[in-house]
């Protein structure tokens, strides 16, 4: 069975809410979930399995944004943003599952998965070398391409989440 490779990238001081996102999106369709270390195997209702393997922490992510400094784009403000944004990611989680013939199984994980990367201020990277934001938009491919005009980057997800907390309880 073929599988699909999906990576989330983010900024982040804990890293327990890239489990507990997943925990949460993906809990109706949930059989079993087991988390040992850094590695999250979720098992969906017809017995396959969707891999996380979080590696916090990460220092060298200086290839991804060494690989995107190259692409040529007119969008070139925006470029810049995105290697800004890929210089200070210190949260990589890797993400694979089994594709089948069942679009709507692999559509249900995919919006999951931007939900969750929606969730922990996180970007999706495919293979194809397309970053996606949280929000299913195209933030800058190999190509050079984006379906945003402006990108601004984000910082530790916490720190953000935490701030939004206090200024909603003033």
């Amino acid at each position: 069975m073929e599988k699909a490779n999906v990576t989330l990238y983010t900024v982040i001081g804990d890293s327990n809410r890239i489990v507990e996102a997943i925990r949460e999106r993906f809990k109706e369709m949930t059989k079993e979930f087991v988390c040992e270390d850094e590695t999250i195997d979720l098992t969906l209702p017809d017995g396959t399995h969707v891999i996380f393997s979080i590696k916090h922490r990460m220092s060298n992510i200086s290839g991804m944004a060494n690989y995107f400094s190259q692409v040529k784009t007119p969008l070139v403000g925006l470029k810049e943003n995105v290697l800004l944004q890929i210089r200070v990611f210190n949260c990589v989680t890797g993400i694979t599952f089994d594709l089948n013939d069942n679009e709507d199984r692999t559509n249900y994980i995919l919006n999951r998965l931007f939900e969750i990367a929606g969730d922990v201020n996180g970007f999706l990277l495919y293979p194809s070398m397309q970053i996606f934001t949280g929000e299913g938009k195209l933030l800058f491919s190999a190509k050079g391409e984006s379906q945003l005009t402006e990108f601004i980057p984000v910082g530790n997800a916490d720190l953000l989440d935490g701030n939004y907390q206090e200024e909603a309880q003033a």
